[in-house]
């Protein structure tokens, strides 16, 4: 043996001894020679491999250390080989894949190939290792062949490429027939069929098209018959798992590979449910995941699969769900289950109940209503009409689960109707004599709650209440389990309650109960009981618990005394989260005292709690309470705090130095795929950036300007986590940007330098955000952070000093700081223009997809309209954002906006698109017509927007108009010159929208609209102009009387207070038209009198509407020196009591209740003109 591989496998030796000095010294060695160009590690740890004289532990060694530095280093030592040794490396690497027989150190082996082989193959560097691929694949050695699949799973990305397309059509059959005997094959002890089930997951999930895969189609069925057989062995369980978890990778990344022969796949997986056939329970478990997936993955063809015999489609509910349903049953009886002091979601072992509970629950979420119910609902009848139990227990949790997929139902009264007998179902169970049945109830009825809450009337959670609330006592549930399902049902109770005067009513019974709870015990009910008190203190926003401060306080006061004495660290923190959750809700003067004794308690607990205790992120979550409510009172203790979120939020959660194999052993890691590929990450580390960024977000909005210090640095922590493998912590951080904005807005305010620094920094971070982001949620988050941003930093602060916590008011051009350059601007355009087009390139092909499946059931409607509101919401988003900088940028957005947009708008607002992309395009118009026209470009502008203006003002679809409608009044109101020529047919318009209605209803928000633009049109088009010989009132002289027939409006409260505002000015100054018909003054003050004490009219609106109506009685006019007494005569009794409020008038004469007779409808009036409709 060459002296020097003796040498260097001495030193390897002493990179394993438990001697520190030598150890040490040998890791210097080792690294010395790792980062030397000239000593070519890895040519020396190769040749240590293949000695096969060399102890096996060392060769180990040797193996692991050469793929770290081939691969794992960041600079790659097989970079740092010339040309020449990197050859004599890669022949050797094949050769001793070749010739070793030791299966560990093959399979290491074969790693290093597959790993060097993807990270070189794409440059042509490795054309040999491909074809060495295929002939391993087909050798006669079981273990070369098991190299060989790894190896094609390793370099899928490159084969797949090699098989797709016509050219790739030959070798493709080839590795077919490959696969067909590998998947089959039992050598080696089942690791062939392992490797080939592992590595066509990833071949399939590489091939380009959907007709590549088609070609691996034929697959399925030795797939199918591979599972079969190791199942069927002695010994062979373990594999058999294995190959079904890779079975449910396939159908997680590549479903479509199963439609073909989704028949023959779902006859063999119920086949492993069958009791008869001995299956073990943890395969089944397995088998069961496979289904759960492909109902997931391939929903419209699990929907529509057919029984071998044919027969009507639901076969895969009909079939499965029983099966299902038998293995939910199979729950035995347990004594301890009653005093078990420990949740039942914590227990260790998993039961076959509880897969079949769980398997249940996300298909019929995953089929939908239509697809499931029939099959649903007959089984639920008859569980909950057993007397058994188990019947009735499997019955409950079901139903509860159920809940999520009959929330969809559409028709409201089938929905109302489906929540009485559901409601009253479960009621009948509460009280039931078994404990099991009991707990099922009031966990299908806090379901109940949760889903159907905004159905639940008042009055039904007025009766529900208090029995739930005579269930809480250990008297009446001695069961620690049951009393815990009671507190999640009060939980959802009280966070799905519409009515906050519900929860108020029946605050003090519910804080009476739970109060009782948490002296009774045990933890696990106490920790539930502290979430009730957080529930309602969210709910109600601090308007109960104020009242009943002196109550709360004293109890989890005590709580907190009780579990530090006990360490139970966990309910301490929860409980201190809670003391201070009721403290912010109650305000900073009840809760000052309390919170300054609860923040030195913090601060002498944080040195007591161990790095990894749970109480951390509770006493976490308590500070920023307590900052929210004491605001600037908390800025001493704010240092400490900043100091550990700020830790928190920068703190490494990927672990992607570890060894892929010792990751697949670590349940605290988890892998997400990023778009640079797959990332190790730690779970706990994750989920504290997580709450670490929302909890800098909830501090930084409450002490907003107090918190400038700290922006910079949390600029800093935030910037990288926008590109966190973790949603939620991506999510944190956008949102979190707005607030830092205005902090500095705020803080540096009149000076904006440093603003507009922070602005065009965070306005590029949010802008790649949201061209990277895949998820609509994510993209819309970034969105509206964006929006955030501009009117915060638009915002002139300086306007509105003192300062408060209030938001700014809406913001207009003409008050608003204009911080973006034409570069922004363009910029955001463009992204927001990115988004729209990558939505609707997601619609058409969702659309083309359903036109190939063929037929179209309820389900697949219902996803539809799933998509389309996601899709509206998205655009409706996109909208406001164009908006937002037209509100504070006015004019100046035109250009960027006529460039970029103006076209996508109008071709959107065609009368032949869609609804949704009409409104879409409605609403842009709306905004550029109010902020961001200028005497240069309006002319030009209404040419091109005032058809669509007028066709959207006559179309079926209510919202459409009343965007055009409210966009018509806009332009009349703030461009009357231009809009002269438009004036007549945008009357006609508006007159055929009023004539439509609303569909169901009579009035509503789109009329309320169209009247309060033709009162616009009136008053500004009342004139005549140089062009037109006549004004509209003197075209349709009826016209005022029928607008004023129409007031007050109701729906729209703003349009309404709008409305009377203008006609209190206009009979104040005595408007010409208006004055010169008695009848039309006498309707007028009828309509604001009407208004008067509704919600329509605010304080300063009504001191204007009395100073109008006083204004006319001192001075006559048309009514005549005592026209308000007479006119009192023909008022109605309510309103002349209000006339004598307001003007403080006391008649003599009797009232009367008759009113003027009300004019035929404005269309009716337009169809006697001579101007067409």
């Amino acid at each position: 043996m060459n002296p020097q591989i003796q040498q260097f496998i001495e030193l390897l030796s002493n990179l394993t001894v438990p001697n520190n000095e030598i150890r040490g010294a040998a890791e210097r060695q080792y690294e010395a020679m790792r980062i030397d160009e000239n000593c070519f590690l890895p040519l020396t740890l190769l040749s240590v491999i293949t000695e096969s004289t060399v102890n096996s532990d060392i060769r180990r060694l040797a193996a692991v250390l050469l793929r770290r530095v081939m691969i794992k280093d960041e600079n790659s030592a097989y970079n740092q080989l010339d040309a020449s040794r990197q050859g004599v490396l890669k022949t050797s690497l094949i050769s001793a894949l070749d010739n070793e027989q030791d299966s560990y150190l093959k399979a290491r082996i074969c790693d290093i190939v597959g790993e060097l082989a993807a990270f070189i193959v794409q440059a042509d560097d490795w054309p040999e290792v491909i074809p060495y691929t295929y002939s391993s694949m087909q050798s006669a050695d079981p273990l070369q062949r098991e190299m060989g699949l790894s190896l094609l799973g390793m370099l899928a990305e490159q084969a797949g490429t090699l098989l797709s397309g016509d050219v790739g059509r030959p070798v493709a059959e080839q590795v077919v027939s490959v696969y067909a005997s590998c998947l089959v094959d039992q050598s080696n002890g089942g690791r062939v069929m392992l490797a080939a089930v592992r590595s066509l997951n990833f071949l399939l999930t590489s091939l380009p098209q959907q007709s590549d895969v088609d070609r691996f189609t034929p697959l399925v069925e030795p797939l199918v018959r591979g599972l079969q057989m190791l199942a069927g062995w002695p010994e062979g369980e373990p594999m058999a798992l294995t190959y079904a978890e890779a079975v449910i990778e396939i159908a997680e990344d590549c479903s479509v590979f199963f439609n073909p022969h989704l028949g023959i796949m779902f006859e063999a997986m119920c086949e492993f449910l069958n009791p008869q056939n001995n299956v073990s329970s943890a395969l089944q478990h397995m088998v069961l995941e496979i289904l759960i997936t492909l109902a997931a993955e391939s929903t419209k063809l699990v929907r529509k699969l057919r029984s071998p015999t044919g027969g009507e489609k639901g076969y895969f509910v009909m079939r499965l769900f029983p099966i299902c349903v038998q293995m939910m049953m199979s729950i035995p009886e347990d004594d301890s289950w009653n005093s078990s002091e420990r949740p039942e979601e914590s227990a260790e072992s998993v039961t076959d109940s509880d897969v079949a509970e769980t398997a249940l629950d996300r298909m019929c979420r995953s089929l939908g209503l239509s697809a499931t119910w029939p099959v649903v609902s007959a089984q639920l009848n008859e569980l909950l009409s057993s007397s058994s139990w188990q019947s009735l227990y499997t019955g409950l949790r079901y139903l509860g689960n159920y809940m999520e997929v009959t929330k969809n139902i559409h028709s409201k009264k089938q929905l109302r109707e489906h929540v009485m007998d559901t409601g009253t179902r479960i009621m009948s169970f509460i009280g039931h004599d078994h404990p099991r049945v009991r707990g099922a109830a009031f966990y299908a009825l806090g379901q109940f709650f949760s889903m159907h809450g905004g159905t639940i009337t008042d009055d039904q959670v007025s009766l529900v209440l208090p029995h739930v609330l005579h269930s809480l006592p250990a008297a009446a549930n001695p069961a620690p389990r049951v009393r815990r399902y009671v507190l999640v049902c009060i939980i959802n109770i009280v966070d799905s309650c519409s009515a906050v005067t519900t929860i108020e009513a029946n605050a003090g019974s519910i804080l009476e109960a739970v109060a009782a709870s948490l002296s009774e015990g045990p933890v696990m009910v106490q920790e539930l009981c502290v979430a009730v008190i957080i529930g309602m203190a969210e709910t109600t926003g601090g308007s109960v618990l104020g009242k009943y401060y002196d109550n709360v306080m004293p109890v989890l006061r005590g709580l907190l005394s009780h579990a530090h004495a006990l360490g139970l660290e966990s309910l301490w923190g929860q409980g201190m989260e809670c003391c201070a959750m009721v403290g912010e809700a109650s305000g900073k003067d009840k809760f000052y005292s309390d919170a300054l004794e609860m923040m030195n308690s913090l601060v002498a607990m944080q040195s007591e709690l161990e790095e990894g205790s749970e109480a951390r992120k509770y006493l976490m979550k308590a500070w920023v309470r307590i900052a929210r409510c004491l605001e600037a009172d908390f800025l001493p203790f704010l240092d400490l705090v900043m100091g550990q979120l700020l830790d928190a939020m920068s703190q490494e959660v990927t672990a992607d130095n570890m060894d892929p194999d010792e990751l697949e052993t670590r349940s605290d890691i988890h892998m997400v795929e990023m778009e640079t590929g797959w990332v190790a990450v730690r779970t706990a580390a994750v989920e504290e950036q997580s709450s670490a960024c929302q909890l800098v977000m909830l501090i930084a909005e409450r002490l907003q300007e107090h918190f400038y210090v700290y922006v910079e640095p949390t600029v800093r922590a935030l910037a990288p986590l926008l590109e966190s493998p973790h949603e939620d912590v991506r999510s944190f951080a956008m949102v979190a940007m707005p607030e830092l904005v205005r902090s500095t807005a705020k803080a540096t305010s009149p000076e904006r330098s440093s603003l507009a620094a922070l602005t065009e920094y965070v306005v590029g971070l949010l802008i790649k955000s949201v061209e990277t982001e895949g998820g609509v949620e994510l993209i819309m988050t970034g969105l509206q952070a964006l929006r955030q941003v501009f009117l915060y930093a638009c915002t002139n602060w300086e306007e509105l000093r003192p300062f408060t916590n209030k938001e700014p008011p809406k913001s207009v051009p003409e008050t608003s700081i204009q911080l973006l350059e034409h570069s922004h601007m363009r910029a955001l355009t463009q992204c927001a223009a990115v988004v729209l087009r990558d939505s609707l390139q997601r619609r058409a092909v969702l659309r083309a997809e359903a036109q190939i499946t063929g037929v179209v059931d309820d389900d697949d409607e219902a996803d539809e309209m799933m998509f389309q509101q996601e899709s509206m919401e998205l655009h409706y988003n996109i909208a406001e954002l164009l908006g937002t900088i037209f509100r504070t940028h006015g004019p100046r957005f035109m250009e960027v906006y006529l460039e970029v947009w103006h076209d996508t708008v109008c071709t959107m607002g065609h009368e032949n698109c869609l609804k949704e992309d009409r409104q879409f395009s409605c609403f842009i118009i709306s905004d550029v017509i109010e902020f961001g026209l200028s005497p240069e470009t309006v002319n030009e502008y209404f040419d091109t927007i005032f058809p669509i203006l007028i066709g959207g003002c006559m179309t079926q679809d209510a919202g459409i108009r009343q965007t055009c409608a409210y966009a018509v009044g806009i332009a009349a109101e703030k461009h009357p010159g231009p809009f002269r020529p438009f004036a007549a047919a945008c009357l006609n318009a508006l007159a055929a929208s009023i004539s439509m209605g609303e569909g169901e209803e009579e009035r509503g928000s789109c009329t309320d609209n169209a009247v309060s633009a033709v009162g616009i049109l009136l008053e500004r088009m009342d004139v005549s102009s140089g062009e037109e010989s006549a004004s509209l009132t003197e075209k349709f002289p009826y016209v005022w009387g029928q607008w004023l027939a129409y007031l007050p409006l109701r729906h729209d409260v703003e349009e309404g207070g709008k409305v009377l505002r203008q006609l209190s000015r206009l009979l104040k100054y005595k408007h010409a038209t208006l004055f010169c018909n008695v009848q039309r003054v006498e309707r007028g003050v009828e309509v604001l009198l009407e208004a008067l004490g509704t919600e329509l009219v605010g304080d300063d609106l009504t001191r204007e509407i009395v100073h109008t109506l006083q204004l006319m009685r001192v001075c006559g006019g048309l009514l005549g020196p005592h026209g308000m007494e007479t006119l009192a005569d023909k008022l109605s009794a309510e309103n002349a009591v209000k006339l004598k409020k307001f003007l403080k008038m006391d008649f003599s004469s009797p009232l009367q209740s008759s009113s003027p007779h009300a004019p035929a409808p404005i269309h009716d009036v337009l169809m006697r003109s001579n101007m067409p409709l």
